[in-house]
């Protein structure tokens, strides 16, 4: 297994240690937006600020895109309505058809703005990575140093197999 996973209990309680998942400094915020333990994830302000900035630009495409649904959905309710045909699931069904053409073409687009902006955008440090036993939490982190770190503030021990 690489060492940027983590294996663990779900029911273990977790120590987070005080530096930023991202690039190891010290730690000015916590955040809360994934909930993983008692803790809160963190991040200095700087890589703070990054990922806030992903998340919003994230949620403005899914804003768009739903806009461009309900859009799309009336423009097909109209154009039923000029040909005299009316089908009452119509607008549902070109709502849910423009709003993910959209949806997957902002993302297309969104690619290039993440290499132009890399530097002013990040991924969150650590993801939960789903796992076959009810009974166990897989994470995945950004940074495998803060990993190390975080396997041995949990007093984790790495194998091949995982944790």
């Amino acid at each position: 297994m690489r060492k940027n996973i983590v294996k663990l209990r779900a029911s273990q309680k977790l120590i987070w240690p005080r530096f930023c998942t991202l690039c190891l400094k010290p730690a000015d915020v916590g955040d809360t937006h994934l909930i993983i333990g008692e803790g809160e994830i963190p991040y200095c302000n700087e890589c703070y600020s990054k990922l806030q900035r992903l998340r919003r630009w994230k949620d403005n495409i899914f804003e768009i895109s739903f806009f461009i649904g309900i859009l799309g959905g009336i423009l097909y309710f109209i154009s039923m309505i000029r040909e005299g045909e009316i089908v009452v699931l119509g607008p549902i069904i070109g709502t849910i058809l423009f709003f993910g053409l959209s949806y997957i073409l902002l993302q297309i687009l969104f690619i290039p703005l993440r290499i132009i902006f890399h530097s002013k955008l990040v991924n969150p440090g650590v993801k939960i990575l789903k796992s076959n036993e009810s009974d166990t939490v897989i994470l995945k982190f950004s940074n495998p140093e803060y990993a190390e770190m975080f396997r041995e503030a949990n007093q984790l021990s790495f194998s091949k197999r995982g944790n």
